[in-house]
């Protein structure tokens, strides 16, 4: 399930959270939005899945320092651990997360 974050206080405090910052306008976010998609299905039980759209939230974007789009983050227990800038396909995203939660 994907959770659209309004504010920083959306983001978990424990755990991992995968937070995809995007716009509607972005042709790379377009692309990458069924990925992200898919990989809240594959992954949704193991991990938060939040998007932050930065055309409507531009001060969490200049809080993370987000100056390209897509970009993700991925956050353990409400603190940003990892930096991905631009489009990646879905298996190099689910090697990445496979990874990450130790499979």
């Amino acid at each position: 399930m994907l959770t659209e974050i309004v504010s920083e206080s959306d983001i978990p405090l424990e755990g991992l959270a995968l937070i995809n910052f995007h716009a509607d306008w972005c042709g790379p976010c377009q692309m990458f939005t069924p990925v992200f998609e898919e990989l809240s299905v594959h992954f949704g039980n193991e991990l938060f899945f939040g998007r932050v759209d930065v055309q409507n939230k531009q001060k969490i974007a200049q809080n993370f320092d987000v100056l390209s789009i897509p970009c993700t983050f991925l956050f353990k227990d409400g603190i940003p651990k990892e930096k991905i800038q631009g489009y990646k396909p879905y298996g190099q995203f689910e090697n990445y997360l496979e990874q990450k939660l130790n499979y």
